[in-house]
């Protein structure tokens, strides 16, 4: 498929491709990283954080641990693609992890973090002042990382900030 589009690109060079894809980072190879590299993908990889979030949402079927795997994977392919995020699902089972998740992928090298709400867990009082807590000690470790100067993105922040920054949103 990306030949075929690279060569429907020559016919139009008007047009310039760029392709992404989201994977749980398993099968992420040395061939797989140099094909993205060399194709320019934009390369997102599910993983919930540390390996104690992980593991409560991301299992292999039989049960097993996805997270070592995923976790070597994600750093053999920052070497060739530093600009790879993450995406982690923030759910009631791991939101106490959150801090620390955060910490455990910066320390994987990764500097292009999403944390993504999963609106459909069971968010009871409980659940949600714990997800107040979690974010105000989440909030403490970004507020650390950009005092020290270290290039970052967290999503939950930094869109947030944009829009205070830019007095809301506007259409376009």
């Amino acid at each position: 498929a990306v030949a075929y589009a690279r060569e429907l690109e020559k016919k139009h060079p008007d047009i310039s491709l760029r392709f992404s894809m989201t994977t749980n980072g398993t099968l992420l190879d040395a061939e797989k990283i140099k094909f993205f590299y060399d194709n320019t993908f934009h390369i997102a990889v599910s993983i919930d954080g540390n390996q104690q979030a992980h593991d409560l949402t991301r299992p292999f079927p039989n049960g097993r641990s996805s997270y070592e795997l995923t976790a070597r994977n994600i750093q053999k392919a920052l070497k060739e693609i530093p600009s790879l995020e993450t995406i982690s699902v923030i759910d009631p089972t791991n939101v106490d992890c959150l801090p620390d998740s955060f910490n455990s992928l910066l320390d994987l090298g990764v500097r292009n973090i999403n944390f993504n709400m999963n609106y459909e867990g069971e968010w009871d009082d409980a659940a949600l002042e714990r997800l107040e807590t979690a974010l105000e000690a989440l909030g403490d470790c970004y507020i650390r990382e950009y005092r020290q100067g270290r290039d970052l993105a967290l999503n939950v922040f930094d869109a947030k900030i944009i829009s205070h920054l830019k007095s809301g949103f506007d259409c376009g």
